[in-house]
């Protein structure tokens, strides 16, 4: 159960340096899976926390309904193969790999390769009973003589559209099985050619291959993976015919982001002391248009958190962005995502603001950055609004005071918005200062309101101080942030033991330059999703986790449903969740992601 559940959650398809069926595979591979030794996988997995963690007494009940949907989905791929995912690693003796390959037609058809060697008794065992099963479906059975291989074929009746044939074949010690008699035949007849025209020689798998072996020249991961997510995403899922009989245009083709084509790296498990490793490259070659331009992520090597940041927060993420690109590229997205696609819809909002309320919103931007930083608390008691997430975009030089009158033109006659005078003490030598500064309530504090009438947070908060726009979900957030005994006599989080072990560790791994780096404790930082998704309130937290979770949950179909209030009180697993830390890195083609999770 344990690997069947970590292929599960694994990113959706890649491969790494020396996988053998990466040289076998079409360059339309749209999606990779590369287990290299699927029991070396299951024995690294055990010695994990988190596989502690999966088989924790607590999480008996809820891990019997994971159990329950593990089986529906190996019945579904027996139903549809003859044979299923556990079966297909049970005969394999080196090398597991899955791919998604695009068809002509925008259409898509499943591979899997099984490294099996010489000895075939279980492999032909496992073909009889594969027979036996797709007979029972009424399949007619024929045998191909492909590239020389013989190829075991089976036209089964087709229940739904997504329904393929199904072919067998063993070839040079590797059980291949697949549902599209084109691609195989292609498959097999290229067996033995160069990489030219395969996955291997795909310049985005290549480029984000080389890029992850770079880093370090001796990693083999056991689990490699490769994506082209935005073609994949639309195989998957096409978008409507318009009036002219073409596709209309994805939201990534329309905005420039389909760019990034490809995602691939590598994944490790209980190794040097960490629970899971992963290297992975994003392949986003220039030139950049359009919405793609607001992805502009300068190099830094100063990743100290700022003063003012307490060691309590569960996280910090720092990250250098170029903000002022945001405004001079978004207008496009706006007005097609907020707007309702009315075009212009953007300059209309920016040209009132600057001539109602004599702000210039451009300019604002240009004052900001290129830091950010991203952090969140938590409160011990769970409500929808107990983790409050902040956002804290750093103030050139010179410029807070001219910040704090730009928002203060923005907000001030707004009548959700609320004036709070507010006194905010630091340290000047030997002697306290106190300076008071305006902290803005945006919405109403306390009620919650209908969920459906809802657009932003209950009581969002907005503070210029210290060099930062700070801008938090709950303004009280701010209140405890910046009061004296936090500000004057709390640990500092720069001063955290764990976070300064982690930046060691993501040092050594990838180098001191990044765009961004993170940091979790994820005890702290799960605790409040957790409970409020125990408790049945997830769709009222006012977290990013919890939207994200909760837009997640919506795609689910009815039979792929957890009862969530099965799941123990935190307090009681809380133990098994350690610390996170990763490491982004620009390069000419895209980006470089470093990371591990230890206990």
């Amino acid at each position: 159960m344990a690997l069947l559940t970590l292929v599960t959650l694994a990113p959706a398809a890649g491969a790494a340096p020396a996988r053998r069926s990466a040289e076998l595979l079409p360059a339309t591979t749209r999606a990779y899976l590369s287990i290299a030794d699927s029991e070396a996988l299951q024995d690294r997995w055990s010695r994990t926390q988190l596989a502690e963690l999966a088989d924790a007494p607590a999480l008996q009940a809820f891990r019997a309904q994971v159990q329950r949907q593990i089986d529906r989905k190996q019945a579904q791929m027996e139903q549809l193969y003859g044979v299923n995912l556990d079966e297909l690693l049970a005969v394999s003796i080196g090398e597991a790999a899955m791919a998604v390959v695009e068809t002509p037609g925008d259409q898509v058809t499943r591979v899997f390769l099984i490294q099996v060697g010489d000895d075939l008794s279980a492999v032909h065992d496992l073909l009889s009973k594969v027979e036996t099963r797709l007979v029972q479906r009424l399949a007619r059975k024929s045998q191909l003589a492909l590239a020389g291989v013989q190829v075991a074929h089976y036209q089964v009746p087709q229940s739904n559209a997504s329904d393929e044939d199904v072919l067998y074949f063993v070839h040079d010690g590797v059980l291949g099985l697949g549902g599209d008699v084109a691609t195989i035949t292609q498959l097999l007849e290229q067996w033995n050619e160069a990489t030219v025209g395969k996955l291997a020689s795909l310049p985005a798998f290549a480029d984000v291959m080389q890029r992850v072996g770079v880093e370090d020249p001796a990693w083999n991961p056991p689990v490699v993976f490769f994506a082209h997510p935005l073609r994949l995403d639309e195989l998957l899922d096409p978008t409507e015919i318009q009036a002219d009989g073409k596709r209309r245009p994805t939201f990534a083709a329309k905005h420039g982001f389909n760019a990034i084509q490809g995602i691939g790296g590598g994944l490790s498990l209980a190794e040097n002391g960490l629970d899971v490793l992963y290297r992975l490259a994003v392949y986003a070659p220039p030139p950049h248009a359009q919405g793609m331009q607001i992805l502009d992520f300068p190099a830094s090597d100063d990743f100290t958190p700022p003063d003012w940041a307490p060691e309590y927060l569960n996280s910090l993420t720092t990250l250098y962005w170029r903000v002022e690109k945001i405004l001079d590229h978004i207008g496009p997205l706006f007005d097609d995502v907020a707007a309702n696609d009315d075009l212009g819809a953007f300059d209309d909002i920016y040209q009132d603001v600057k001539n109602d309320l004599n702000v210039d919103l451009k300019e604002l931007a240009a004052r900001l950055g290129p830091r950010l930083v991203v952090t969140s608390d938590a409160l011990e008691k769970t409500s929808n609004t107990s983790q409050r997430d902040l956002v804290a975009i750093q103030i050139k030089p010179g410029q807070e005071t001219r910040v704090a009158e730009d928002i203060e033109r923005l907000l001030r006659d707004d009548p959700t918005v609320k004036r709070l005078t507010f006194p905010i003490s630091r340290r000047d030598g030997a002697r306290t200062v106190v300076e008071r500064h305006t902290l803005w309530r945006v919405g109403e504090a306390g009620g919650l309101g209908r969920r459906e009438d809802r657009k932003g947070f209950t009581a969002a908060g907005i503070l210029v101080t210290r060099g930062y726009l700070l801008i938090a979900t709950n303004y009280e957030m701010l209140r405890r942030l910046f009061a004296p005994a936090v500000q004057l006599e709390g640990a500092k989080f720069a001063g955290s033991k764990d976070f300064q072990d982690a930046m060691q560790r993501l040092t050594a791994l990838s180098g001191e330059s990044a765009c961004a780096r993170i940091f979790a404790h994820a005890d702290r930082d799960f605790f409040t999703t957790y409970e409020l998704l125990r408790q049945g309130q997830l769709e009222e937290a006012e977290t990013m986790y919890g939207r994200a979770i909760t837009k997640l949950l919506e795609q689910l179909d009815e039979g792929q449903t957890l009862d969530f209030d099965t799941l123990p009180p935190f307090g009681e697993i809380v133990h098994y969740f350690g610390k996170s830390a990763t490491a982004v890195k620009p390069q000419p083609t895209g980006w470089l992601v470093v990371g591990f999770v230890k206990p």
